[in-house]
């Protein structure tokens, strides 16, 4: 593991760049040999098309080296999506079930059952004469 000479976290081994601040990570060089030796002198550029001396094919032309591969950190693990709020959606059907059965009543005690009313009406008014005795002018 690597820790981070910025923010301090820590990367795995062989990470060049924190994946935290995106920091340069400084890794401990390779051993170096105490002489190295001196790079080969380059060879003289061939013409295109031209014949290899002592005749045949010509060799194909040697690609540049390629810089070391590199890969970044892993990106830390994912937070969980969120749950999507099931009260809230209860809550809302409720209310629109309440709204629902206000509607369907008005109606109904506007239209169809308007008779039906009037007559409850009577019937509570009559149960509540019944239940009050008016005194009788001869006194019985």
């Amino acid at each position: 593991m690597i820790r981070c000479p910025v923010c301090g976290a820590e990367n795995e081994a062989g990470s060049r760049f924190c994946y935290n601040c995106g920091a340069v990570l400084n890794e401990p060089e390779p051993a170096q040999p105490a002489e190295a030796a001196p790079p080969p002198a380059p060879a003289p550029a061939a013409t295109v098309g031209a014949a290899p001396p002592g005749g045949g094919a010509a060799p194909p032309p040697v690609p540049p080296p390629t810089p070391p591969e590199w890969r970044m950190a892993p990106l830390p693990a994912e937070e969980t999506p969120h749950r999507r709020r099931t009260w809230l959606w209860i809550v809302l059907g409720i209310v629109a079930a309440c709204v629902l059965i206000c509607v369907v009543v008005s109606v109904w005690g506007a239209t169809l059952g308007k008779g039906d009313i009037e007559h409850l009406g009577t019937w509570v008014a009559k149960q509540a004469t019944k239940a009050v005795k008016t005194p009788t002018p001869t006194g019985r």
